[in-house]
């Protein structure tokens, strides 16, 4: 269902050619709202390409540590929302260089939020950060997660939300935080992750591979709920009783990695492709569960995706695009 206030809204989103910047891009347009999205020269010429068939949708080439040129791109299009989803989301391991991280998570939030303060005609931000942030408040308190060491991810995404509620309670610029546990759905490509790297596995007829014990249990929330979440915070970012404050959007219910590729072989009438554990992942983040009332009272929001749905949807939806892939090879 279409929500008006969305209608002829001018909005800026960075990170639109990722995962869940594409899903909100497309509803965003479907909603009738005009949408500049903001990529790095590295997407722009190949990732642009499927967010051009949204009607409605600018796509624009720039750096998201570019203050001047994101201050220049919301002046021009009079942006009123921005939805600040770029980041490097690499959180484990030592592949990746921190100051990599830093630049991408620390800078790029600060450049984007000083951007806003300088735009006038900015109304409402909403910032992406992570679950990972509040584990890192929580290590110490906890013997259970004092085990799992920190990581640069972790330091940039509690930096960034930090700064971004210096930017709100000292500039007035009107921000809000969101966190969210694992988001799931079509169109990730991140094939280590555990729900699309089992599709591919199992599409192809390979034992899907578990790199942990298995045990761990997660919260897994559908990409559609997640959508519905931004949109739910944006539109109440004003609000006395939101406006400065971080929201977490889970389902409430953990699943282990075991069952989620169960399910996904039952899915994909595959029982036969039992589940190599080789459980080398020993740094793996715990999901401590926990109450949701405030996303619901506050915001009107809930998740409604039942994982056993969410996992059909996701797998249908690689399906068809693995069986695409296969026709033009």
């Amino acid at each position: 269902m279409s929500d008006p206030f969305w209608k002829d809204r001018s909005v800026l989103i960075t990170g639109a050619s990722g995962f869940v910047g594409y899903w909100l891009s497309e509803e965003l347009c479907r909603q009738g709202a005009s949408v500049t999205a903001l990529m790095s020269s590295r997407d722009f010429s190949v990732r642009a390409r499927p967010l051009l068939n949204f009607v409605g949708l600018k796509a624009v080439e720039g750096n998201i540590d570019d203050a001047k040129l994101l201050e220049r791109v919301m002046c021009n299009e009079a942006v009123d929302t921005v939805f600040h989803l770029a980041a490097n989301n690499i959180n484990v391991g030592d592949s990746v260089s921190p100051l990599a991280i830093f630049e991408t998570n620390i800078r790029g939030a600060y450049s984007i939020l000083e951007a806003c303060r300088l735009t006038r005609s900015v109304q409402r931000v909403v910032i992406a950060s992570s679950r990972e942030a509040e584990e890192l408040h929580a290590i110490d308190n906890n013997s259970e997660l004092e085990r799992r060491q920190r990581h640069p991810y972790q330091a940039s995404k509690i930096s960034a939300e930090l700064i971004a509620q210096a930017y709100n309670d000292t500039y007035n610029v009107p921000v809000v935080i969101s966190r969210s546990d694992n988001i799931y759905g079509g169109r990730d490509f991140n094939w280590n992750r555990l729900i699309p790297g089992t599709i591919r596995s199992l599409y192809y007829g390979d034992p899907p591979i578990l790199r942990s014990n298995g045990e761990i249990k997660r919260d897994y929330v559908f990409i559609q709920d997640i959508v519905a979440a931004y949109l739910a915070l944006a539109k109440r970012a004003s609000n006395a009783d939101v406006r400065g404050q971080t929201f977490h959007f889970a389902t409430g219910a953990n699943i282990s990695g075991l069952d989620i590729v169960n399910l996904l072989c039952e899915v994909a009438c595959r029982s036969d492709l039992k589940p190599i554990i080789i459980n080398h992942s020993k740094n793996e983040r715990i999901n401590q569960p926990r109450p949701l009332h405030r996303e619901r009272d506050i915001l009107g929001w809930e998740s409604k995706c039942q994982i056993q749905e969410g996992l059909r949807l996701t797998f249908s939806w690689y399906q068809d695009y693995f069986s695409q892939a296969d026709a033009r090879n």
